[in-house]
């Protein structure tokens, strides 16, 4: 009998509808991991191509506040695969002529001059690393040198050689750092954690869709969306920290689904270690354990709310904890007292307009709603302009049809978890906008495009199935007619 359960277990493994989906699925995984890889190069190819620095959009802070925290908190001096090169930061204004000539008496290529908000800084090549050692120590005797920064050429920023960008937690640089180290500091490397990001987040959106939904179909359909929208094209395949946010959520999302709460509260508070917005998962995750527990106890008392608070205490513990131990090299490093200083004054900027519409050279920011229909996105780059915005048509479609299907969210399971994960994190981000965060750019949105195209895929097949959708319209007229009968009695 067991052997017959084995051999049949085997047979439904490799029957040919599971075969499909697996191809599929792969398919899906190698265009996402080809699609992302070659947008992170084609940014080099640009670059390199207009004798740019390489950096794109945010990289510049969160590139350097690595490439800084690489070399602060580990000792480790940071390698450009390509020569062995640094950034010179001096102490006064230098003769171009006279340094050329001692570049040339070293046998080092001076490449960049063109700085101007970091003063008195050139970036230097040589196939020699002693001999560029030569060179900044006689450059230290005549002009004096502040810094020297190894590894691919600092932005032209005032104060960049030292900035470590404690706006938000640490824990994105390290992965950048880490990279960096591993691969060597050029920009491809930079990006080659948001590219794996990516892919994983795809990957994690299948099985989060396949819990949600119970269907595979259904799931193939949320990835693959997601992976076609230039949104995630865009945000995987640079150095900024939001696809991090977006695939530690979907992690935290289907621990959430399957009830394994401390497991999500520790996934949570991995996505805060990267920025504070990942604690918006929270509110769904409050949320379904709420309705789970009322809906056991039958009533709401005060063992009920008793109960409730301590689950929430027990939880907010487990973030608190992994937000610490994330933390902990950077404390280590710079110490405990500047970290809470600068953890506090995170907390109050990001609460704050940072950057308000009257104020010039401001980026473009944004209400949420903006990003699921297409208005007033952040530009990326340009030449070829780069903007962060999805594929509206299908934002829209999922913010209009998440609102049309609401009364469904508590009879239909793939419904109610779809919405109450894409508008309870979309809830954190209007929240953040009525206490005072009005600046808020569209890159943000891939936090909730993996959530966007779930509630999506959810309810396109709940369209089809028009019992669902005949649901859905009975409880509309249902409701209205509620509103008509106490209007009414309003007015008589």
């Amino acid at each position: 009998m067991r052997k017959a359960l084995e051999i049949r277990g085997k047979t439904s493994l490799l029957s040919p509808a599971s075969l499909v989906h697996l191809i599929l699925l792969a398919a899906v995984l190698i265009y996402a991991s080809y699609t992302l890889y070659t947008a992170a190069e084609s940014f080099v190819t640009h670059e390199l191509s207009r004798g740019g620095k390489g950096y794109v959009s945010d990289e510049v802070w969160y590139v350097s506040a690595a490439r800084n925290m690489l070399s602060d908190l580990y000792g480790l001096r940071a390698f450009n695969p390509l020569a062995c090169s640094a950034t010179v930061v001096l102490d006064k204004s230098y003769d171009l002529l006279a340094v050329n000539a001692l570049a040339l008496k070293y046998s080092v290529n001076i490449v960049d001059t063109n700085y101007n908000k970091l003063k008195y800084a050139l970036y230097v090549e040589s196939a020699n690393c002693s001999s560029l050692d030569e060179l900044t120590s006689e450059l230290s005797s005549k002009y004096g040198v502040r810094e020297v920064v190894h590894g691919w050429r600092l932005p032209d920023s005032d104060g960049i050689n030292n900035y470590l960008n404690t706006e938000h937690p640490p824990l994105g640089k390290y992965l950048i750092a880490l990279s960096i180290a591993l691969l060597g500091d050029h920009p491809l490397h930079w990006r080659i954690p948001s590219v794996a990001s990516g892919v994983l987040m795809i990957l994690l959106l299948y099985y989060l869709a396949l819990d949600v939904s119970g269907s595979r179909w259904i799931a193939l359909l949320a990835s693959s969306l997601a992976v076609i929208d230039p949104l995630f094209k865009a945000l995987g395949s640079i150095a900024l920290l939001d696809i991090f946010v977006a695939t530690t959520s979907v992690a935290a999302a289907i621990a959430i689904v399957r009830r394994k709460y401390v497991a999500a509260s520790i996934l949570i508070g991995i996505s805060a270690s990267f920025k504070f917005n990942g604690l918006f998962t929270l509110i769904p995750m409050m949320i379904i354990y709420l309705r789970d527990l009322v809906r056991a106890r039958g009533n709401v008392d005060l063992e009920t709310v008793h109960r409730y608070v301590g689950w929430l205490f027990k939880n907010a513990a487990v973030i608190v904890a992994v937000f610490l131990a994330a933390s902990a090299p950077f404390i280590a490093g710079y110490g405990l007292g500047g970290w809470l200083r600068d953890t506090v004054n995170s907390l109050k900027w990001h609460t704050s307009e940072k950057c308000p519409p009257s104020k010039a050279g401001c980026p473009t920011s944004s209400f949420p709603i903006d990003w699921f229909i297409g208005i007033n996105a952040f530009t990326l780059y340009i030449n070829p302009t780069i903007v962060a915005m999805g594929n509206y048509i299908f934002w829209t479609a999922s913010l209009w049809l998440s609102m049309l299907f609401t009364p469904a969210a508590k009879t239909s399971r793939k419904i109610g978890y779809s919405l109450l994960l894409l508008l309870g994190i979309l809830l954190g981000y209007i929240m953040l906008w009525i206490v005072g965060g009005r600046t808020q750019y569209s890159f943000y949105a891939i936090h909730l495009l993996p959530f966007t195209y779930l509630a999506l895929a959810s309810m396109l097949e709940a369209i089809v199935d028009r019992r669902s959708l005949r649901e859905v319209f009975n409880k509309w007229l249902s409701l209205l007619n509620y509103l008509r009968r106490l209007i009414l009695m309003a007015l008589t």
